[in-house]
């Protein structure tokens, strides 16, 4: 997450720069600095790698996605304008902790929005907004809490 957002910074600095006409030294440096960033990588399991190494475990059902960012945020392109390299990430196995409660369904929500799979974004968002009783919380069931 933090190459993403390193890059989407330097990125955005660089085209200030530019429509300015200012830092041009600044600029440059950026230019230079953004080919040193760890590039985004899909790992032996289909699923844009959380880290440099392809250490991410498939079994894992750990509740954040913030390797994502980059695809929540940042892809500005239609669906399908987007790099072939991004499309591993979009297999609904590699979402981490479906089903789980909390802000993970939806943030999950929103990928399936952007993939333009409504009803997968309307479950997860469903799945947030479904009342769960306080003696029956559990971080697997989703839901909210109503007390």
């Amino acid at each position: 997450m933090d190459m993403q957002i390193l890059r989407s910074l330097f990125q955005a600095c660089i085209e200030a720069s530019e429509l300015l006409n200012l830092d041009a030294d600044f600029r440059d440096e950026l230019r230079s600095l953004l080919p040193r960033l760890a590039p985004l990588q899909v790992g032996k399991d289909g699923q844009l790698q959380e880290w440099l190494e392809d250490w991410d475990d498939p079994a894992d059902h750990h509740r954040h996605l913030s390797h994502l960012w980059a695809f929540i945020l940042v892809m500005k392109s239609p669906l399908s304008k987007r790099p072939s390299s991004l499309r591993p990430p979009l297999d609904p196995s590699n979402f981490r902790g479906a089903g789980m409660m909390g802000m993970v369904d939806g943030v999950e929500g929103c990928l399936w929005a952007r993939l333009l799979e409504g009803e997968r974004s309307y479950q997860q968002l469903h799945n947030l907004l479904s009342a769960v009783d306080e003696d029956r919380i559990s971080y697997k069931d989703g839901g909210t809490i109503s007390i």
